[in-house]
């Protein structure tokens, strides 16, 4: 009887060994691995987990075959976590619909904020020996998948894209940041719990504030730590407001100072893309004004 051992190292631990009919794994977050503290509540995402290493370690437990795997897990703040498989050699239909329908009976979690995922590769009984194989089919990089959903879409949709990631995803998860590191931000009665929903309203306060500006410098003289995650909130609600060009000043500005690998780095890096591509639309739009004649279609054009 084959023993079973599984050392699964999350959060800090990218990786994770274990053995069942000789399965090896290896895990690490595509986007950021500090999300995972934002978008669950506190346990939910281990527990998640663990159900998942104990489904893949079931299903592949009597698997004879050398075999490659690669997983893409995604969680979404309103999608069931769904999958992509990739694979050397490839699967046959039957095994990939197979390991879908086990994964998918797992009970779901969901993402707080911004849709995050992760990679797993499952070596079984060896791995494939053919090393210049490929995995197959080639699946698509979750950045990649998102960026699309932007380019297809037209002038008034990839604003509304941008101005609805900001205020429901990246500017909640920079008011927690800065409430686990500075305590309340918005006064005792503004966040007086960790709900998302409790953040998504504060977000948005502040996005709305009027004197902002007297907020931010009395908050930046009181600082002491980490005054780059104040100067980023200030940017993301900026580019909420449609001021882009100082948004992207203020990116700037901050990018001197903050860790290439730090979540802050991590979402103004999302922002400014998001940012690229609304600003590819806009010149495109500005061009045909520039060029068109007729003055109706002009006219419809800057409408």
């Amino acid at each position: 009887m084959k023993k079973i051992v599984c050392l699964f190292s999350l959060i800090l631990g990218l990786q994770l060994q274990a053995k069942a009919a000789d399965i090896e794994f290896t895990r690490s977050a595509i986007d950021h691995e500090d999300l995972i503290q934002y978008n669950f509540e506190p346990g939910e995402f281990a527990e998640f987990e663990r159900i998942f290493e104990d489904s893949l370690l079931s299903f592949f437990q009597s698997y004879k075959r050398a075999q490659e795997i690669r997983i893409i897990q995604t969680f979404d703040s309103e999608l069931n976590p769904f999958y992509s498989f990739s694979a050397k050699p490839i699967l046959t239909d039957s095994i990939r619909h197979a390991l879908q329908k086990k994964l998918m009976k797992i009970d779901p979690i969901y993402s707080r904020y911004i849709p995050c995922s992760f990679s797993y590769t499952l070596s079984l009984n060896g791995g494939y020996l053919k090393r210049d194989a490929t995995f197959l089919p080639q699946l698509e990089p979750p950045l990649q998948t998102r960026q699309n959903s932007y380019a297809i879409a037209d002038f008034k949709d990839s604003y509304s894209l941008l101005i609805e990631w900001i205020e429901t995803g990246a500017m909640p998860v920079l008011v927690e940041i800065m409430q686990d590191k500075n305590g309340q931000i918005l006064g005792e009665n503004t966040v007086s719990n960790s709900s998302s929903s409790a953040l998504k309203n504060a977000a948005i306060k502040l996005i709305k504030m009027p004197d902002f500006d007297s907020f931010y410098h009395d908050k930046l003289d009181k600082l002491t730590n980490d005054p780059q995650l104040l100067v980023a909130i200030k940017a993301m609600r900026l580019a909420a407001l449609g001021h882009f060009d100082h948004a992207q000043l203020l990116t700037a500005m901050i990018y001197q100072f903050e860790s290439r690998n730090s979540l802050l780095r991590y979402l103004l890096d999302e922002l400014a893309w998001r940012i690229s591509f609304y600003s590819r639309h806009e010149g495109m739009i500005l061009s045909a004004v520039e060029f068109e004649e007729d003055k109706e279609k002009k006219r419809e054009l800057i409408d």
